[in-house]
C-alpha cells in the first residue's frame, strides 16, 4: 500500500498537450538533459539549470540514443521530482537555400509566416542572413534555412 501511495505521489502530470521543442545539451547513454526553446512557466524550471530530464524509455523509438546539440520535440511533464520529457523525438535537419523573393513569398516580407510553417511542418527553422567581413549586411539575394 505504501508503494502504491509513493507511485501516485510521483505520477506524471502532463503540462503541455502539444510538443515543446528543445536542444539536447547532454546525453549519458541512458538519460540526458534538454534545453527548451520556449520559456516554461513552472516553479521547478529553475532546477537543473532550466534543463528538462529525458530518459531512454521516453524516446521514440525507445532507447534510441540522442546526440548533444540535436533538436527534439517532446511532451512536458512534472512528476514530483522535477520536469521531464516524454514522447521525445529527434527532429531531422534539412538545409535549404531559397531565393530572397521566394522566401518572402513563402514566409512574408518580415518572416511573419515562419512560426506557422514550423508548427504545421513540425520543423525548427533557423534563418541566416549573409554578412560582410565587417559585419554589415550583404546584398546576396538569397535566404538560407
Amino acid at each position: 500500500k505504501l508503494l502504491a501511495q509513493v507511485a501516485m505521489a510521483f505520477a506524471r502530470q502532463h503540462l503541455t498537450s502539444t510538443p515543446v521543442v528543445g536542444k539536447v545539451v547532454e546525453w549519458k547513454k541512458t538519460h540526458g538533459w534538454i534545453e527548451p526553446e520556449c520559456s516554461i512557466d513552472h516553479p521547478d524550471i529553475g532546477k537543473h539549470q532550466g534543463h528538462i530530464f529525458v530518459h531512454g524509455e521516453d524516446i521514440v523509438p525507445k532507447w534510441r540514443g540522442l546526440v548533444a546539440g540535436s533538436m527534439v520535440e517532446f511532451i512536458l511533464y512534472f512528476d514530483g521530482h522535477g520536469l521531464g520529457a516524454e514522447e521525445c523525438m529527434a527532429r531531422k535537419v534539412l538545409r535549404v537555400t531559397l531565393a530572397w523573393k521566394q522566401a518572402q513569398d513563402l514566409f512574408g516580407a518580415d518572416g511573419q509566416g515562419l512560426a506557422e510553417f514550423e508548427a504545421k511542418m513540425q520543423v525548427s527553422i533557423r534563418a541566416y542572413q549573409w554578412c560582410q567581413m565587417d559585419g554589415t549586411n550583404s546584398d546576396l539575394p538569397f535566404f538560407a534555412l
